[in-house]
């Protein structure tokens, strides 16, 4: 895995972590009460999910200088 790969491993993993505690947060918007734990440890989870389906999958958009 080579440089490539990191930078859009990490680009999807942030862009998750956002899509995820935006949702989060606007679901706890509706219920009028917000827990910030919640929230950010469940976006982080999912952050780090996308790092262990990137390693595991692959990209399409890092392609590899290893052939």
């Amino acid at each position: 895995m080579d440089k490539n790969f990191w930078k859009a491993a990490g680009t999807r993993a942030v862009r998750t972590f956002c899509q995820t505690a935006l949702a989060l947060l606007g679901t706890a918007a509706v219920s009028d009460s917000i827990n910030w734990l919640s929230v950010l440890s469940s976006a982080f989870l999912a952050a780090i999910l996308s790092l262990l389906t990137s390693i595991t999958t692959g990209l399409p958009e890092a392609p590899s200088d290893e052939n």
